[in-house]
């Protein structure tokens, strides 16, 4: 089953960023999106992201993790690549700037995972200290 926010209403993006980005692949907060609609969804995360990489040009996402059908969308006059394969790692995005230092590597959590679940996961996330892969950050609160 798919969840879509229904489009009258406005939610506040979830999300939580470690202080600083990390300097690997490492995980640099998560994001609890509404829906697995990556168009509509897309956007908040974006924005909540623009002190840190502003443009955002490209979103790379395993394939299979997010209903979408555009391969590119419009956010404040930018353009911004949609690029999702099927061997990226599942419950991850990756954001790109306009050049590799501009990025950010960000958990998904599933849009229907528990509130409490959720909030486990975005603590942990951002925290400053944790190095934990995604696998990891599910299994704080048994989530698959």
């Amino acid at each position: 089953m798919t969840l879509t926010p229904p489009s009258n209403i406005t939610y506040e993006p979830r999300v939580a960023l470690k202080a600083h980005a990390t300097t690997n692949d490492h995980i640099d907060g998560a994001w609890w999106p509404h829906s697995s609609q990556l168009e509509s969804e897309i956007r908040d995360l974006i924005e909540t992201v623009s002190e840190r990489i502003n443009p955002v040009v490209r979103v790379v996402f395993h394939e299979n993790d997010w209903v979408h059908s555009l391969s590119r969308i419009q956010v404040d006059n930018h353009l911004i690549r949609l690029d999702g394969y099927r061997y990226w790692p599942s419950g991850v995005v990756k954001l790109r700037g306009t050049n590799d230092k501009q990025a950010l590597t960000i958990m998904v959590i599933p849009p229907n995972t528990s509130t409490p679940a959720a909030a486990t996961i975005l603590a942990a996330a951002s925290n400053r200290r944790d190095n934990s892969t995604v696998g990891e950050l599910m299994e704080l609160t048994s989530v698959r």
